[in-house]
């Protein structure tokens, strides 16, 4: 192929002549030999000016196509909306069918705080990272403790309550026609060895009596209304106190039409043997007994529980949802009580028992005289506990999440008193005393604990110590604040670091020892110590 022919070639390749004029130029190559010299360069097209008319049914097109475009994401978003809304709402049923319990399991956390203060034993350039990172973990931990540390549990009322039962007392809103009846019927429980009292209809008070006897009289108050009177009275015709023993147990309880429970309410009183065994269910009615047998369960949706002067010895459980609790003159060194509510308070006046255990999810605690032979404890998660003039033979247990705390002439061998955010204040306590918080603050005069272990995160503390103090007091922060008032003629051993607070130490020692970051020093002969440790947090000691 000769040059010119190649040339042509490359010309249709770059697009500068047709096929048509490539083709006419190869034949001129093969017929003369000769190349012609390449046509000139058509000439650029003029610019084209776009039809006014067209662009606008273009522009009007888009337009219509993003209306479209944009009524399909607002649908999208609302089936979004809504399909979140109904997610919400079954996980508010589920979150409504289990009714949790403030497993204040502090592991997490104190093994986080544990973590913080290793980094404290020694003084080396890697101390702060490591204290600082453990201290991280531990608010974290605290966190995760509020949201998931009280595991859901369920009210275990099983046939004591019906399915259609509501949490609150029928009110007569309309102000219907009323009728009302009241009066006794004798129930009988020959061959039962316990009594099982239920009312899905208002309240039950029971009375023990020292007389054993196989049946009783239960008085009765009878409310219902209607459209009309005639009709109210029907009504309270057909409801009736009923009894039945089966399997050594004598069931007593309200009988009425499945449809009247919105217009009636029933209300009795029973007086049974104090040493009968008893298990007492409501829904919204209160629960009160006096010097019944202390082998006790009662169980309350939203209606309040007070127990009063029992009797005998046992085991006392009481449950509540949304009720309060309240427990009086309370005598039983043999028996144990387990105090459980989710919204409601529990109050606690002149309680003797082998242990106990008081708790409420939300609602405060509040104890005064509360002994216990072995073990007590109160708790609440966000409700604030409040103890004073109590007693255990072994541990006493004051534990919160947000609640405060509060307690006053604690006597115990071990103390324990925990928060997570919440402020601990503490008056007037004796026996080994642990005080552990994440970032609530503490404040402690009068105590008399010749053990005392403090663990903070975050939250301040001012403690007085009572004097002469010769016991062991180690007090440990990461970010806190730390003063300890030692009182007059103390006799311990000081030591004192910090890796970047300040250190004051304004007691007079001997063989004091004093840097930025250490100080060290003896009151008196040294026979107990003290120790105050931070990362960040000022310790001030006097």
């Amino acid at each position: 192929m000769t040059e010119e022919s190649i040339l042509i070639l490359n010309m249709l390749r770059e697009g500068k002549v047709t096929a048509e004029q490539a083709d006419s130029l190869l034949r001129a190559v093969r017929e003369t030999g000769n190349v012609p010299p390449p046509p000139p360069a058509p000439p650029p097209a003029p610019p084209q000016t776009p039809d006014p008319a067209a662009m606008a049914s273009m522009q009007a097109k888009l337009a219509e196509l993003q209306g479209k475009l944009g009524d399909l994401q607002g649908k999208l978003g609302a089936a979004q909306a809504a399909k979140t809304a109904g997610q919400a709402a079954v996980l508010a049923g589920k979150v409504l069918d289990h009714i949790p319990r403030p497993e204040l399991d502090m592991g997490r956390i104190n093994k986080a705080v544990d973590d913080a203060m290793r980094g404290l034993n020694s003084l080396k350039n890697d101390a702060l990272r490591t204290a600082r990172k453990a201290g991280r973990q531990a608010s974290e931990e605290a966190r995760k403790a509020a949201r998931e540390g009280r595991k859901a549990f369920k009210f275990d009322f099983s046939a004591d309550f019906r399915s259609d039962a509501s949490d609150e007392r029928p009110v007569n809103d309309r102000a219907e026609p009323e009728a009302g009846e009241t009066g006794q019927s004798v129930v009988t429980w020959a061959g039962a060895d316990r009594l099982h009292l239920e009312n899905n209809y208002g309240r039950i008070k029971v009375i023990g009596s020292p007389i054993s006897t196989a049946s009783a009289e239960a008085k009765f108050i009878k409310t219902a209304w209607a459209e009309a009177e005639p009709a109210a009275r029907v009504l309270l015709q057909q409801v009736f106190l009923t009894h039945q023993v089966e399997n050594g147990c004598c069931r007593i309880g309200i009988a009425a039409p499945q449809d009247a429970r919105d217009r009636l309410t029933v209300d009795y009183e029973i007086t049974v043997p104090s040493g009968m065994p008893l298990e007492i269910s409501s829904t919204f009615g209160e629960i009160s007994t006096h010097g019944v047998s202390g082998a006790l369960t009662a169980k309350s949706a939203s209606g309040p529980i007070s127990v009063t002067q029992p009797v005998g010895e046992g085991t006392t459980n009481v449950v509540t949802a949304s009720g309060s609790v309240t427990v009086s003159e309370w005598n039983l060194p043999g028996s144990a009580l387990s105090v459980e509510t989710h919204s409601g308070d529990v109050q606690v006046e002149s309680l003797t028992s082998a242990s106990f255990q008081l708790t409420s999810r939300s609602g405060d605690v509040t104890a005064r005289k509360a002994q216990a032979v072995t073990s007590a404890v109160f708790e609440s998660a966000s409700g604030d506990v409040s103890v004073t003039g109590s007693s255990a033979g072994s541990q006493i247990q004051v534990r919160t999440q947000s609640g405060n705390s509060t307690v006053t002439g604690l006597r115990a061998p071990q103390v324990l008193v925990e928060t997570v955010s919440g402020d601990a204040e503490l008056h007037d306590i004796s026996g080994a005393l642990t005080v552990k918080t994440v970032s609530g603050d503490v404040e402690a005069d009068g105590v008399e604990s010749s053990t005392v272990s403090l663990l903070t995160v975050s939250g301040d503390a001012r403690w007085e110590i009572a004097a002469p103090f010769s016991g062991s007091f180690a007090g440990t922060t990461v970010s806190g604040d730390l003063s300890v008032l030692l009182g007059a003629d103390p006799d311990v051993r000081i030591e004192m670091n910090t890796t970047s607070g300040d250190i004051t130490l304004s007691l007079p020692v001997t063989e004091a020892v004093q840097t930025e970051r250490h100080a060290a020093g003896k009151s008196g002969a040294g026979t107990g110590s003290v120790r105050l440790q931070s990362v960040s947090g000022d310790l001030k000691l006097v």
